[in-house]
Formats: C-alpha cells, sequence, structure tokens
C-alpha cells in the first residue's frame, strides 16, 4: 500500500508527482526541515461570494438548516484541495479488504459549522484541523459521511470499496481540506491500513468488519502536513 502526497511542496494544488524523493520526505516524521504538505488554511472566500471556503460548496443552509435560501453555498467553483493518492496493490483482494484511517487525523465536520445572528460562520469549537473529501474542491460536495452517502471521510474502519476502490480500480485519489492551522509543524498526520479478509498469506484475516484488532497495524502509510496560520 503506497500514499503519496506533495511532500517536497512543488506541485501546488496539482496531485504529487509519485516519485522517490516525495517517498523519502513521506518517511521523515517530525523534522522542522522535512515539513510535509504545507498547506493554508481555507479560511478565505475564492468565489466572492461573502462564505468563508470553509462553509461553501456543500449547501450549508440546506443541509444544516433544511432551507436552501441561499444558492452561493451549493458550490465553489474556484476552490481548490490537495490531492493524496492512495494505492493498494496486488495481492490484497479488494473486494475483501478494509482500510483504517487514523492516526492524528481529528476531520472537522462540515455539517457542525455555524453561523451567528451577523452572518458570520463558525468552525466547531473542537481541536479538528483538517478534512478529507472524495471529491476535487471545485465540484458540489455532500456534507454527509461516505459511509451515509456523502463525500466526506472521518476517522473510522471502511470496506476499501466504499472509498472507490475494487480489484479494477486500485489507485484513488482524495482531497484534503484544512480549516485550521497546525500547532507545530509536522503535527499533522494520517495512517492508513489495509486489512485483507481473505486468507492471503501475511495478512491478518477476520470473518467481518468488527473482527478487526484495535491494535493492528499492518501495511500503515502516512505523511505529514504543516499548516501555518498564513502563508
Amino acid at each position: 500500500m503506497d500514499l503519496d502526497i506533495d511532500t517536497d511542496n512543488n506541485n501546488g494544488f496539482n496531485e504529487p508527482d509519485m516519485k522517490p524523493i516525495e517517498d523519502n520526505y513521506e518517511d521523515v516524521q517530525g523534522a522542522s526541515d522535512h515539513p510535509g504538505k504545507i498547506m493554508g488554511v481555507n479560511d478565505n472566500d475564492d468565489d466572492s461570494d461573502r462564505i468563508p471556503d470553509f462553509a461553501d460548496g456543500f449547501n450549508w443552509d440546506y443541509n444544516v438548516l433544511g432551507s436552501d435560501s441561499d444558492k452561493n453555498d451549493n458550490i465553489n467553483a474556484a476552490e481548490k484541495f490537495i490531492p493524496i493518492v492512495l494505492k493498494i496493490h496486488e495481492p490484497i483482494e479488494l473486494t475483501n479488504a478494509i482500510v483504517r484511517i487514523g492516526g492524528d487525523y481529528i476531520d472537522s465536520d462540515p455539517m457542525a459549522v455555524t453561523r451567528d445572528n451577523n452572518g458570520v460562520y463558525h468552525l466547531p469549537q473542537d481541536d479538528s484541523n483538517l478534512r478529507i473529501w472524495s471529491k476535487p474542491g471545485n465540484v458540489r460536495h455532500n456534507p454527509h459521511k461516505i459511509e451515509n452517502g456523502g463525500d466526506i471521510i472521518t476517522q473510522g474502519t471502511y470496506p476499501a470499496e466504499t472509498l472507490g476502490f475494487s480489484n479494477g480500480i486500485r489507485q484513488v485519489t482524495f482531497y484534503l481540506e484544512a480549516v485550521r492551522p497546525s500547532n507545530k509543524r509536522g503535527v499533522t498526520s494520517m495512517s492508513l491500513s489495509s486489512v485483507s479478509r481473505s486468507p492471503f498469506a501475511g495478512y491478518h484475516t477476520c470473518s467481518r468488519l468488527n473482527d478487526v484488532p484495535a491494535n493492528l497495524r499492518p501495511l500503515q502509510v502516512f505523511f505529514e502536513a504543516f499548516i501555518p496560520s498564513h502563508l
């Protein structure tokens, strides 16, 4: 299994080069000279609709308030997220595989965004600072969890097929959005583990998703990112 992000910071919002130098940087944790992918906080207003980008593009008023009175929040065609590419190689049988997303990733729930009486949008009062989406930034998003038909991927364990994998599709691109700065370089990471539920030698086998031990960490990959207050 391989997880790629632009750790050498030369691709901007484009997909990573997936070259050895990026892989080498992905293996460095906590080093100030290799902070991982540097991302800006998505609190600007790319499409100038007076809605901060962290509250835009997923029809906030309809999904949270039940009223679709403001069409401006339906889509943010100017938005860009950071691509991350996950590849799961053979011989893992992907129709019987699971993927665990965890590490230090604390997902920021878009459904928990609020708007006060002055029309100012606020993030939830928690420690979350990232979102992983199944779609790029410039299309309409469903803010519900991916297992419920939405586009947001939270920390947890998923059948690989839920994330878009199949035996014919072994590479899937996800999209990273930063909504708050991180406290220091290299602090934000995500780990993914793939566990086969088929009897392949060398892989843990289990009969159903809930049988996966909480401390099991096979085929673990990770990346680090730094989210400064201002770029």
